[in-house]
C-alpha cells in the first residue's frame, strides 16, 4: 500500500465540494471521507491552536 499525504486547506475543501457532484459515487464517498477526516483533525487541533494564540497574546502584552 502506498501512503500519500496531502495538505488539506480551506481552498482544497471548497474545490472538492464544488466538483463532488460530477464524480462517481465511489469517488464521492472517498472525498466525503477526506473532508470528514480533515474536519475531525481540525477540531482535535483547536485546543492546541487556541493555547498557542493565548500564549502569543500574553507574550505580546508583556512585551508591550
Amino acid at each position: 500500500m502506498i501512503k500519500i499525504q496531502v495538505s488539506v486547506t480551506a481552498d482544497l475543501i471548497s474545490s472538492i465540494v464544488a466538483d463532488i457532484k460530477s464524480v462517481s459515487p465511489e469517488t464521492k464517498d472517498f472525498l466525503h471521507g477526506v473532508i470528514k477526516k480533515a474536519v475531525a483533525e481540525a477540531f482535535s487541533l483547536q485546543p492546541e491552536i487556541e493555547g498557542i494564540i493565548d500564549a502569543g497574546t500574553e507574550a505580546e502584552q508583556k512585551l508591550s
